[in-house]
């Protein structure tokens, strides 16, 4: 099941109730907002800005589908780690996070959709032998498993950008640009 979407789904275009005047964008669902830009009536003189970003794509702002874009292009080399040498703990980790994300919007996605290959493929594992807690086989090579990592989170975000219209439309998608988006990050 998907985190609790918060506020209410913001309308991407709306106008005044009179029906009069341009119609306007709404704000970016993970309340993004211009720096040093205020909203008319904004008198506090510690605001560091206050006037939304508006929704250009879906509810979010180009700043927020940017990030989102962003991610969904370099969680592959994140998981392969710093000159060849993968870090197993954030890769597990990056891992889990895109799979709990691709599997909430394989729940909500409005057509039957093909699931990912990989979304539940099993991780290279030893001949024989116990497998960890965190899905690790023991005695299986750094770089064997983050390789096979690789190619899952390579595939996850890929079904994640094939289906980036609609994940943008979604009232959650503010959230979710935000933690792909700090995976990411170096």
């Amino acid at each position: 099941m998907l985190h609790d979407p918060g506020p209410p789904h913001l309308y991407v275009v709306r106008s005044r109730p009179d029906g009069r005047g341009r119609p306007r964008l709404a704000p970016c669902a993970a309340g993004c907002v211009h720096p040093a830009h205020h909203r008319p009536g904004c008198a506090d003189p510690l605001c560091d800005g206050c006037l939304p970003r508006p929704a250009e794509h879906g509810v979010l702002c180009a700043g927020c589908h940017a990030r989102l874009a962003h991610a969904l292009r370099h969680l592959p080399a994140v998981v392969r780690g710093r000159a060849g040498r993968p870090d197993v703990p954030r890769a597990l980790d990056v891992y889990d996070v895109v799979a709990v994300w691709v599997r909430d919007a394989l729940e909500l996605y409005p057509a039957p959709t093909a699931r990912p290959a990989r979304l539940d493929a099993p991780l290279p594992a030893p001949a024989r032998g116990p497998v960890t807690w965190r899905h690790r086989p023991l005695g299986v090579d750094d770089l064997e498993l983050a390789g096979a990592l690789s190619d899952a989170v390579r595939d996850l975000c890929g079904w994640l950008d094939r289906h980036l219209p609609w994940l943008e439309a979604q009232p959650w998608s503010g959230r979710l640009a935000a933690e792909l988006g700090d995976l990411a990050a170096p």
